[in-house]
């Protein structure tokens, strides 16, 4: 239930975004350090109780919906999944494989 939750939020929040038009194709490589960027910038804000400035948001609303369409088949479930598995990695520095289903 909390996935969906999650999914119906994240959903509607970057419909907004998107709207707005595609960010540039990115390799790879570049759109999953864009994305681990945005996650941990996230991580940050909420720590502090703040909220992510509109540029910002809109920026890692379309990386995210990029990840979730390219790597993922746009099933936002595989993308929450694969980041709960790999965000230890990403915040110690050590992420160094490619995103994906496992």
């Amino acid at each position: 239930m909390k996935v969906q939750i999650i999914g119906a939020t994240f959903t509607a929040l970057v419909a907004s975004a998107v709207a707005q038009g595609p960010a540039p194709e990115r390799s790879p490589d570049r759109l999953e350090s864009a994305y681990w960027a945005c996650i941990l910038a996230d991580d940050e804000h909420n720590a502090k109780h703040q909220r992510m400035d509109e540029a910002t948001f809109t920026h890692c609303a379309h990386v995210s919906k990029e990840l979730q369409t390219r790597r993922f088949g746009g099933d936002f479930g595989k993308l929450h999944e694969w980041t709960k598995a790999h965000k230890a990695q990403a915040r110690a520095g050590k992420a160094a494989y490619r995103a994906g289903p496992d």
